[in-house]
């Protein structure tokens, strides 16, 4: 016994890779069970009825903003159903009689300002894909009222 275990070990050492981490019966039998090291809760701490309600959800959704409401104005779950939504803000800014083409372009750069950290979640070519048919979008409302369309901000 002790000998194989002298001849095995000394391959182990010499050349592993012949081995390729099998061990012999007698060796897997003298090893050690395996120790349990899962985290197991802690009890009698007397925080365990304990919940924070302040903490907040992380939700995996998309959250629009509109000028002049606080808050989030809708949540959506998908990207198409955001793009759609923010479009329907834009449109509804660009089809505005109560504003000029200025405000209507301050409307429309608040917009975009407070709609910022979703623009980071949904990524940079989604981002552009919203903010380029905005852009478009406003150049013809803005050669439709006479005023030439400035380069597009992004």
């Amino acid at each position: 016994m002790l000998r194989a275990r002298v001849i095995s070990e000394g391959i182990r050492t010499v050349y592993p890779g012949c081995i390729a981490g099998t061990y012999t019966p007698e060796e897997v039998m003298d090893m050690p069970a395996e120790k349990d090291i899962t985290p197991q809760p802690k009890t009698g701490t007397g925080f365990d009825d304990f919940t924070d309600d302040s903490e907040e959800v992380v939700k995996d959704t998309l959250a629009l903003y509109v000028p002049g409401k606080t808050g989030i104005y809708a949540e959506f779950d998908n990207f198409d159903d955001y793009k759609s939504g923010i479009l329907k803000i834009a449109e509804r800014i660009w089809n505005s009689d109560k504003l000029d083409v200025k405000g209507k372009s301050e409307k429309i750069s608040e917009l975009k300002d407070l709609n910022k950290m979703t623009f980071k979640k949904i990524g940079l070519g989604k981002m552009t894909e919203v903010l380029s048919i905005i852009a478009k979008a406003s150049e013809v409302v803005e050669v439709m009222e006479g005023k030439k369309p400035e380069a597009a901000e992004v």
